[in-house]
Order: structure tokens, then C-alpha cells, then sequence
């Protein structure tokens, strides 16, 4: 049976890379508070440098800007991605820092992998398979 995954190496290559580079969101953040910015300052600021780097990378590519705009054609599902998934990761992770320490934030923010196993199964109706639960 042929995986419906293109690449399941290169996607865990992604994924380790956002990890680690969100690995450097609880340090920044608190060096910025340490500036003398507030919470929801340093959220905007996230996410205003992630949307500059986006748009970049994005419109980079030849025929970037024809995808972008075709990709809005389900723009109701961007607009839920972006409140659940930037908006509020952004947020009160941010937030979060400010007042707990950094392992302590990273830990239970991470564990909202368990969520997206859980929502993988209820929603899309996927398969728990050993490598998925390994992972």
C-alpha cells in the first residue's frame, strides 16, 4: 500500500527544525521583557516578523503571488487556522512566559501534540499507528 504522505522523513525533518526553533521563543521573549515590553507587545511582534518572513519566502518563488491568492479561495479555514493556531499559541504562550519558567511553558505547550493525535483521530478519522504513536 502506497503512503498517502509524500515524504514522512522529510516532514519529521521539518518538524524537528520547528522545534527547535521554537526552542528559542522562550529565551527571546524573555530577553524582551527584560527590555521592558509586555506580553501581548512581544505576541504582536511574533507575529508581525513571522507574517514579514512568510510573505517574503512566499512571494520569493515564481508564481508565488498566483498561489497566495488561490490559496485564499478556502480563506474561512485560514482565518480559523490563524485565530486558534497564531492568535492564541502566540498569545498566551507569550503570556505564559511572563510568568512561569521556560521549561515549565515549553512542556505543557508541547503536550498539545496529544490534542492534535486526539483531534487527528475524532476529525479526520485516522489511524493511530505504531510509528504515529512512537512519534
Amino acid at each position: 500500500m502506497k503512503s498517502r504522505y509524500p515524504s514522512p522523513i522529510l516532514g519529521a525533518a521539518f518538524a524537528l527544525l520547528a522545534a527547535l526553533s521554537n526552542g528559542t521563543v522562550g529565551v527571546l521573549s524573555r530577553s524582551a521583557f527584560k527590555e521592558g515590553l509586555d506580553p501581548t507587545a512581544v505576541a504582536f511582534w511574533r507575529c508581525g516578523i513571522a507574517l514579514s518572513l512568510i510573505s517574503i519566502v512566499v512571494l520569493w518563488k515564481a508564481g508565488g503571488l498566483v498561489r497566495l491568492t488561490s490559496a485564499f479561495a478556502g480563506s474561512w479555514k485560514i482565518a480559523v487556522c490563524s485565530a486558534l493556531g497564531i492568535f492564541t499559541l502566540y498569545h498566551f504562550e507569550t503570556s505564559a512566559f511572563a510568568y512561569a519558567p521556560i521549561p515549565l511553558v515549553a512542556i505543557l505547550v508541547f503536550a498539545g501534540g496529544l490534542g492534535a493525535i486526539a483531534f487527528d483521530i475524532i476529525i479526520l478519522k485516522e489511524r493511530v499507528t505504531t510509528r504515529k504513536a512512537f512519534a
